[in-house]
């Protein structure tokens, strides 16, 4: 799924989220943990799914990948809703 997600197929990359969906939240639990209920982890991990599929090509080869990538942008949407706050 992660290599048709790379060559544009939307598709793809909603049945990724949808697989790791339960990985997804728990880092994401542990990414918004200390900013109370402003930014739950489903509203993390929906907001990770709008960055993912804004139109952009992902460049991931595997679900560790996907995984830490997914990380990553989890604390950067956390630093930035929190800067927002």
């Amino acid at each position: 799924w992660l290599a048709r997600a790379r060559a544009g197929d939307r598709g793809s990359l909603d049945r990724v989220f949808a697989e790791l969906y339960g990985d997804l939240k728990r880092l994401a639990a542990v990414r918004g943990r200390g900013m109370g209920d402003t930014l739950s982890p489903t509203a993390l991990v929906n907001e990770l799914y709008l960055k993912f599929s804004g139109g952009r090509t992902i460049d991931l080869s595997d679900r560790l990948h996907f995984l830490a990538t997914a990380a990553r942008a989890m604390r950067g949407l956390a630093v930035d809703h929190i800067r927002a706050a």
